[in-house]
């Protein structure tokens, strides 16, 4: 039997094309769809995986009529792939393709329109008339990446909901919302099954009128949650303190709250305590903190929560190894 070269694709038989484009990258995937109809299709057989996919603009020539990019990461073959070429049609066409595979899941979908003008607006409006168009077209992704300004919010609710609930595992969201908005999210299948929250709300230190409020209410589902913001309230900090205590959760559960420091009186969530105040020693880089240890109804695990004047970090711990467990979570973070 004679071997096959690299210029016999044609001679391969269509289960062995489509292992190979199976182990292809996306970059080559796109390639192989412009060669022939048959290749077309047989690479929109195969599902996509290990991708970041978006939308971003220009940091660098942001102008008035200035595009979005479509930007692809392949996390395996670390290759990136971005173009703004074409109308927003044609951009939004080889996005929903992606998705057009029901059995494609990628890890992060993101959104990152920053600058301060309505730009992005037009775009959106784009987006989720083609998504209505195709309602078969569901975003399969386990990230939820929201990285634009204000003037992007009134899109926000309507993209998420574009996204299946089932799959997606975390949400971010950078920017100033407001609290409507972030209250109409929390009511979302997407945000109610979703274990994992990233966001920053805060628009800058020492702007607390602009602050949105994220209530603890509506994160305390979550298994990991991270949250920078201007202010919070002692006893929302203790109320979300007593749910992680009060829940069956994972070794390695966190909450991490980054809180103005200028604003933040930490010492006044200790008088909520309903358990007599202990510091015990966790090795911490802080010199002004208090760590507190709270039993757990689940047998062999403790709840480990640090304050300072940074904020508020707290972890499920296993009884024996808190010091490794509370350290390896948030050395991970930072």
């Amino acid at each position: 039997m004679s071997e096959l070269t690299e210029f016999e694709w044609h001679k391969l038989n269509d289960d062995m094309k489509l292992e190979v484009i199976k182990r292809s990258s996306y970059l080559t995937r796109c390639r192989l769809r412009k060669c022939s109809k048959s290749d077309k299709s047989l690479v929109d057989r195969v599902p996509i995986s290990e991708i970041e996919i978006g939308f971003a603009e220009d940091e660098y020539r942001h102008t008035e009529d200035s595009k979005p990019y479509l930007m692809v990461h392949d996390a395996v073959n670390d290759e990136n792939w971005s173009y703004n070429k074409g109308d927003d049609k044609d951009r939004i066409a080889d996005f929903m393709r992606i998705f057009n595979n029901r059995n494609t899941l990628v890890r992060r979908v993101y959104f990152d329109f920053f600058s301060d003008d309505s730009n992005s607006c037009p775009f959106f409006s784009k987006l989720l008339t083609e998504l209505d168009a195709h309602p078969k077209c569901i975003i399969q992704s386990e990230h939820f990446d929201w990285r634009c300004h204000q003037a992007s919010e009134q899109y926000l609710l309507q993209v998420l909901e574009k996204f299946d609930s089932h799959n997606l595992k975390k949400i971010s969201l950078n920017g100033i919302i407001s609290e409507e908005k972030v209250k109409a999210l929390s009511e979302t299948d997407q945000w109610k099954n979703t274990s994992k929250f990233d966001i920053a709300t805060s628009p800058s230190f020492g702007e607390l009128d602009n602050d949105v409020k994220v209530k603890s209410e509506y994160i305390q589902h979550a298994e990991n949650v991270h949250m920078k913001v201007g202010n919070m309230k002692g006893d929302e900090i203790w109320q979300l303190i007593k749910n992680y205590r009060e829940s069956d959760r994972n070794v390695a559960s966190f909450f991490m709250l980054d809180v103005d420091q200028e604003y933040f009186e930490w010492k006044d969530v200790l008088l909520l305590f309903d358990v007599p105040v202990t510091n015990v020693s966790v090795a911490s880089e802080s010199s002004t903190t208090h760590t507190q240890r709270f039993e757990m109804s689940t047998r062999g695990r403790v709840l480990v929560v640090e304050l300072s004047n940074y904020g508020v970090k707290g972890c499920v711990c296993r009884e024996e190894q808190i010091d490794e467990d509370f350290n390896r979570v948030f050395n991970e973070e930072d």
